[in-house]
């Protein structure tokens, strides 16, 4: 898949933008020293191409790499330069929200959790993701009808999904315990 990438993008100036690309593409399949390895390059591209307002993009994408090794607080600070100058646009924006929403969950700060998927609608009125990790952390908070309900609309916006989306496996999944257990 990254060699056709490569050759698609191979001449200038589309050239420059691959770094950034492979940094993309090293993120997705966890291939964290590849990732480490391109960063610097891919930030350094954006910049020559006039693209600066883009690294806190490369930035939140080196907070999935923290997050994926347990140091959850410099996940939420290079997640959180995603957030910088808010330039991304909505679609980024919310979801960086919900990965430092997420981290914060696993530290077990509930309320820092909530107020990051607060943050996200005022970006996006739903998200599949975003109901579903609502759904554990309100479980967590024991608002076990909060927790439902969020799971419901998860449901909802996903039941026809593709059946290969691994989200749709979690939120069924998590759909069936909750409304078998809770009723």
């Amino acid at each position: 898949m990254l060699k056709k990438i490569e050759a698609s993008i191979s001449v200038p100036p589309f050239s420059s933008m691959l770094p950034m690309m492979k940094c993309c593409y090293y993120t997705e399949s966890k291939d964290w020293e590849n990732f480490n390895n391109t960063i610097d390059e891919a930030i350094k591209s954006l910049q020559q191409m006039g693209f600066g307002m883009m690294v806190g993009f490369i930035e939140a994408m080196k907070g999935a790499y923290f997050e994926d090794i347990g140091e959850y607080e410099k996940a939420i600070e290079y997640y959180s330069k995603g957030l910088v100058g808010n330039v991304m646009g909505p679609n980024v924006m919310a979801e960086i929200y919900v990965d430092i929403g997420k981290v914060y969950s696993k530290l077990k700060e509930h309320d820092q959790a909530e107020e990051m998927f607060e943050e996200f609608f005022k970006y996006q009125d739903e998200s599949a993701e975003l109901f579903y990790e609502y759904s554990i952390l309100k479980e967590k908070q024991g608002d076990i009808e909060e927790a439902k309900s969020f799971i419901i609309k998860a449901y909802e916006l996903y039941k026809e999904a593709d059946d290969e989306l691994e989200l749709k496996g979690k939120i069924f999944t998590r759909y069936n315990d909750l409304i078998e257990q809770f009723n």
